[in-house]
């Protein structure tokens, strides 16, 4: 007789666990991760095809950076006003329905600070997504919730060739266009099923009152949670470095001269790893150990970038080496540094999970903004100079995590 294998067998187990808004948000995310990193991947280039500089493309992206870091606490506002599911529903298609809208019809840069305006009303519903993704599930499976929300992302990354087979079909400008239709749809569809099946926390109604002074209170009285958020702002920070400026360095003619072609095998191989590791390792790292792994992974990480500094021009391979290598350990950053977060929010109600996430959301944001100007003036005294601060704060986040272990358990 055929069995399936005992692995398997675990992967269906652990995925039989996720029960509520949880699995509702993970069936339905597909309908988002899927059509909209295509549009984020070529949204450059397409600011670029409707006539902004790139010094306005920068100016675009630094605004939609502050709406993430000033906007999510008023999350908190419109949940305890509407309730969480109406507040985050509205919230979302709000913010990306109208942002698509504007892209199917802009011809300026009027047009894209105006689309890029409506990312406020996204930055408070991620907020409120996050809290209905965690509230109620047991912490063992939270890595894996997180990885398969990661998973999900990377397969819309796998299948960005596909964005790339319109867009030469049907140029840039019209091309891009289609894809916003797509991604109006798909959403439409989500929004509908999450509208459906989603419910509200029950916890929400019988939760005491929690401002953002208890928070700071929670800070000083539980070192461990100022510890993680802090390890999360640096993960945020070097991952801003990391994805802006490594395309660069590896077609630099200073540093690896890699062709446009060549330099598409990165990602297409680091997100094959990253997919393997989030789906055969994720699930086994259960809340007793995650912070251990979580250290280890940083620490690992600083050894598999500090490969980039040996491998010589033009040397494509080494560069699809040194891709693999570092996608196993960074894949494990994210899943368990939120997995961790909310472990230490432990008993709170929902209300107060989501001050929590909003300051959390509100440092990485900050951090992602301050990390693209340093970027950029490292990267133009030396492309490998971005990549040593890099190193620097993967070890930092490292240690803080060793140094801490008994404050995080």
């Amino acid at each position: 007789m055929f069995k399936l294998p005992s692995l398997l067998d675990r992967i269906v187990m652990i995925y039989g666990r996720i029960k509520g808004n949880a699995r509702v948000l993970l069936l339905t995310e597909p309908l988002w991760s899927i059509p909209m990193p295509w549009l984020f991947y070529y949204l450059p280039l397409f600011l670029a095809h409707i006539g902004l500089s790139e010094v306005e493309i920068g100016y675009v992206i630094a605004f939609s950076s502050v709406l993430h870091v000033i906007c999510p606490p008023l999350s908190s506002f419109f949940a305890k006003r509407w309730g969480f599911k109406k507040a985050f529903i509205l919230l979302d298609a709000i913010g990306w329905i109208p942002w698509l809208v504007i892209w199917v019809l802009a011809r300026s840069s009027i047009h894209a600070f105006i689309a890029t305006s409506f990312m406020a009303f996204v930055a408070m519903a991620a907020t409120l997504w996050e809290c209905l993704l965690m509230e109620g599930t047991d912490p063992d499976v939270r890595p894996t919730i997180y990885g398969s929300i990661q998973m999900i992302y990377l397969i819309g990354n796998l299948l960005t060739p596909t964005a790339g087979y319109v867009i030469h079909v049907k140029g840039l400008g019209y091309g891009y266009k289609l894809l916003c239709l797509l991604a109006i749809s798909s959403l439409s569809i989500m929004y509908l099923v999450r509208a459906l099946y989603l419910k509200e926390p029950a916890s929400v109604k019988e939760e005491p009152y929690f401002s953002y002074d208890m928070v700071l209170e929670l800070l000083i009285k539980k070192k461990g949670l100022l510890v993680i958020l802090s390890i999360n702002a640096l993960w945020s920070f070097q991952l801003t470095i990391m994805s802006t400026f490594l395309v660069l360095l590896l077609v630099d003619p200073r540093a690896f001269m890699l062709t446009e072609s060549e330099v598409a095998m990165v990602p297409f191989v680091s997100s094959l790893v990253q997919l393997l590791v989030v789906l055969l390792m994720v699930p086994r790292v259960t809340s007793h150990i995650q912070t251990a792994v979580l250290s280890l992974s940083y620490m690992v990480s600083t050894a598999t970038l500090a490969l980039i500094f040996f491998i010589p021009p033009r040397s494509l391979s080494l560069v699809l080496v040194f891709a693999f290598l570092d996608a196993i350990p960074s894949s494990l950053m994210w899943p368990l540094n939120r997995a961790i977060l909310f472990a230490f929010m432990g008993s709170l109600g929902p209300g107060s999970k989501t001050k929590i996430i909003a300051l959390a959301n509100m440092l990485g944001s900050l951090a992602s903004a301050i990390a693209g100007p340093i970027g950029g003036i490292l990267f133009s005294m030396d492309p490998l100079l971005p990549f040593i601060l890099i190193i620097g704060t993967r070890m930092t986040s490292g240690f803080m995590l060793m140094l801490s272990s008994r404050l995080l358990k």
